[in-house]
């Protein structure tokens, strides 16, 4: 489904097809919020021995990330690599992705049926700054 600034994405497969290429053109910024470590796996960009100079990263995860597989490494390996990481002590309502202040990523809340969880890719400047603002206030 489209409609115009918005387009919703099937499964992390279909987002890191069709939208991994936005993550991985990350110039200034990348925010994110996640539940998990898991989230995000397929299409956010892996996380690097250092970040690029002038390239922002931020991270917020929810308590879970305490009891995934893997998920004090991967804190461990992000502030290594200089993003900034904090922990809130509820997971966040929604799990989200800005970047470059030019593009959102909006993640459904994940189906009891086993269905591909749904993404909105979202372009709409008004819309990102909005969102932008919100992981913000999280944060």
């Amino acid at each position: 489904m489209t409609a115009k600034g918005i387009v919703t994405l099937r499964g992390e497969a279909e987002l890191a097809r069709r939208a991994g290429a936005l993550f991985e053109g990350v110039r200034r910024e990348f925010l994110c919020a996640a539940g998990e470590t898991g989230t995000w796996s397929a299409a956010a960009p892996r996380a690097r021995r250092a970040l690029p100079p002038g390239l922002v990263v931020r991270k917020l995860y929810g308590p879970g990330v305490f009891r995934d597989p893997g998920g004090q490494e991967l804190l461990k390996r992000l502030g290594e690599a200089g993003a900034e990481v904090r922990i809130s002590p509820a997971p966040p309502a929604h799990e989200a992705i800005v970047v470059d202040r030019r593009l959102a990523v909006l993640a459904a809340p994940r189906s009891v049926a086993g269905e591909p969880r749904t993404y909105s890719v979202v372009q709409e400047p008004d819309v990102v700054a909005g969102v932008r603002a919100l992981f913000e206030t999280a944060w």
